[in-house]
């Protein structure tokens, strides 16, 4: 076939195939921004849908947990039928990571937290303090109204009479835990922490 000259040849050759070429990275190009626009504004909407979900689940999940808090956990008589603040002498076996007391009183093992504490973020230093002050002693504890939560029970300390809980705070180990569903102790629990606070001592020390 003969052409009038090379530019003609070029264009009549391989004009189809640049257009070809053009049409389809434009289609693609098109394509790609419509998902991008479309990704972009959606996960707002995701978010916030997944966000009022995880807060249903957190909400029903709470609300379980208050289902579970009835007293699980079988106490002897003898400190069942103590009255609150009633104090018993029992003997601290050890101490766990998370703060829960191994406490044994004759036959009868169970665990325990200390009320009031917020062991959520302690240091490892104070767990080791926990257990030089009150592992394998004898000491004392009271129950609050609600002496059980679940599988552990709830106690005050008291360590040569000595609230040991409010001690705590007072030198700043650990936090409180004001949502504490016991709260007879509050007052001089709250006071122990504002006086940390004022001498700046342990975590306030800043």
């Amino acid at each position: 076939m003969y052409y009038d000259n090379k530019s003609s040849f070029y264009i009549r050759q391989y004009g189809p195939k640049v257009l070809c070429i053009v049409f389809v990275i434009v289609i693609a190009g098109t394509g790609l921004y419509i998902y991008m626009s479309n990704r972009s504004k959606t996960p707002t909407v995701d978010v916030t849908k997944q966000t009022i979900a995880n807060q249903g689940s957190t909400t029903s999940q709470e609300e379980q947990k208050v289902d579970e808090n009835v007293a699980s956990l079988e106490l002897p008589n003898k400190l069942e039928s103590l009255k609150p603040l009633e104090k018993r002498t029992v003997k601290v076996s050890s101490i766990e990571n998370n703060g829960e007391l191994i406490i044994i009183d004759g036959e009868t093992r169970f665990t325990a937290n200390l009320i009031g504490l917020d062991f959520n973020t302690v240091e490892p230093d104070t767990i080791y303090q926990i257990g030089q002050d009150i592992a394998n002693r004898q000491v004392q504890i009271a129950f609050d109204n609600t002496k059980c939560t679940g599988d552990k029970a709830n106690v005050y300390v008291y360590l040569n009479d000595e609230l040991y809980n409010a001690k705590l705070l007072e030198q700043g180990k650990i936090k409180l835990r004001s949502n504490d569903i016991n709260k007879l102790l509050l007052k001089d629990l709250t006071e122990s922490q504002a006086y940390a606070k004022q001498t700046r001592a342990g975590v306030w020390e800043y």
